[in-house]
């Protein structure tokens, strides 16, 4: 029997739309079938990501915000998560503030103290899933130390601030009184002068001017509170003593000679040629460190106000 063309595509139509509806009933399920639920449970805790301000000037100094990777459950932080030191030991929080799901003030006393401060947070602060902290994310949530985040601060406090090099004179009395910040600048003091502070910061150098066979000079310094030198920075003198071949008084009588050490409350090495007679003591310097028979040797200062290094 014969098709004709139009009893033909109808045909195939036919056949075409049955095999469709197969296949649908194969992959689709029926409409108002509940589906799985699937859901991963979040097992990560969570992190502080930054915080902010991590130096103030000569400005009240209150608070630091802290921002976490993901939203905290508030209850589970406290004053008693924050451990706060300074220049003076161990330092009181006074509150937790939220300032949205992730980001929290953390209100101190104003500091007092010029220098370096430490806010130690966590680790049992949680997420919204009860995860505490995991800020070194090893996938280990809650490590007393490990999971801790830990955020440096300082204060700093100066009328007189040094960005580039300059040499304060014996003669020069303008600084006098003054707090005085470095900040990665070599500044050269010479001579007895009288501060209420000194910092350094940011790779600064505090040195004075090298001596020459007619002039010495020296750092000598009266500082009524601190003298703070941050790690990168320092009090640095090295090689500007007397010059080579001169010894105390910045004469060559009794220099050392050729490759002989400079001796300052001891005797330096001798190496084809002599050393300068031993005098000073390291301990206490108050004169400068001999040159040896060929190069200068290191300086010594004097600085009546303790020390402190932050």
């Amino acid at each position: 029997m014969r098709l004709s063309v139009a009893s033909y595509v109808r045909t195939r139509r036919k056949a075409r739309t049955a095999s469709r509806r197969r296949a649908a009933k194969r992959f689709f399920r029926p409409i108002g079938e509940q589906l799985e639920d699937r859901r991963l449970l979040d097992s990560a805790g969570p992190r502080v990501l930054s915080f902010t301000p991590n130096e103030v000037r000569n400005a009240v100094f209150d608070h630091i915000d802290v921002t976490f990777n993901e939203d905290i459950d508030m209850a589970t932080f406290s004053e008693a998560d924050v451990a706060l030191t300074g220049p003076t030991g161990l330092l009181p929080v006074a509150s937790i503030e939220s300032l949205s799901a992730s980001l929290f003030r953390v209100h101190f006393t104003p500091l007092a103290d010029r220098g370096s401060y430490q806010a130690v947070i966590g680790p049992n602060i949680a997420d919204l899933a009860g995860n505490p902290m995991n800020q070194d994310n090893d996938g280990v949530n809650g490590e007393a130390i490990a999971d801790q985040f830990t955020a440096s601060f300082r204060l700093i406090v100066a009328n007189v601030i040094f960005t580039v090099g300059t040499t304060i004179s014996e003669s020069n009395t303008t600084y006098e009184g003054q707090d005085i910040l470095i900040e990665g600048a070599q500044v050269a003091i010479d001579g007895t002068h009288q501060f209420n502070s000194v910092h350094l910061i940011n790779g600064a150098v505090l040195t004075h001017t090298a001596n020459t066979a007619t002039l010495t000079h020296k750092v000598d310094l009266s500082v009524a509170e601190q003298i703070i030198v941050d790690a990168t920075s320092r009090i640095d003198v090295t090689s500007k003593g007397y010059l080579p071949g001169r010894t105390t008084g910045n004469t060559t009588l009794g220099g050392a000679t050729g490759h002989g050490g400079g001796s300052y409350g001891g005797r330096g090495a001798s190496n084809n040629g002599s050393t300068n007679a031993v005098y000073g003591d390291y301990a206490d310097p108050s004169d400068w460190g001999s040159g040896s028979g060929s190069g200068p040797n290191g300086n010594a200062s004097k600085n009546p106000a303790s020390a402190t290094r932050k």
